[in-house]
């Protein structure tokens, strides 16, 4: 391992170290079991299961209170295991058209699988392309993969067909409030 990923990995595990449960004074008690991260009561005693990936949107789930996302998140995040944790804090960047018969969507499939990352940032391809890889990484994901990607100059920025929007500039320039 390199000495980089080494001390990223360090200074992951020791900030996912810190958010251990707290006793009433605000110590923390050695041999408590982990509970809610930053600022939890650490009163769960017992994990759920990380969310099955689906194939589609459900409906329930995309019109859920806010209050019954950040109890997911809580129980979820209290259901990991320190690896698991240090896995939802990596994001890594991948191209849209990866082929699924090449090394490099193996290494990505492995990194979902066994690495339990938590996000992906993409960089080229086709939207179809894209969201066809994109759905089969969040098939493969225990838990949701966030996945991001550089639009600030629209869609057609990095997919390829996809509508390119002006740069600020270039909005700047026209001397309407209207278009910025």
């Amino acid at each position: 391992m390199k000495l980089t990923h080494f001390t990223a990995l360090a200074c992951m595990s020791l900030l996912l170290c810190s958010c251990g449960p707290r006793d009433e004074g605000g110590s923390r008690e050695l041999g408590q079991k982990q509970g809610s991260c930053c600022g939890g009561s650490g009163s769960h005693e017992t994990a759920i299961d990380a969310p099955t990936p689906t194939t589609g949107s459900s409906d329930a789930a995309l019109s859920a209170s806010h209050e019954v996302a950040a109890a997911w998140a809580e129980e979820t995040l209290a259901g990991l295991s320190l690896k698991q944790k240090i896995g939802q804090m990596i994001c890594v960047q991948m191209q849209g058209d990866v082929a699924e018969d090449s090394p490099e969507f193996e290494k990505l499939l492995d990194l979902v699988r066994n690495s339990e990352i938590g996000a992906m940032v993409v960089y080229g391809g086709s939207p179809v392309e894209t969201a066809t890889v994109l759905n089969r990484f969040q098939k493969e994901s225990k838990i949701p993969l966030l996945m991001t990607i550089d639009f600030e100059g629209g869609p057609g920025q990095q997919l390829a067909g996809a509508t390119e929007f002006p740069g600020n500039m270039a909005l700047a320039a026209v001397g309407t409030e209207e278009l910025t």
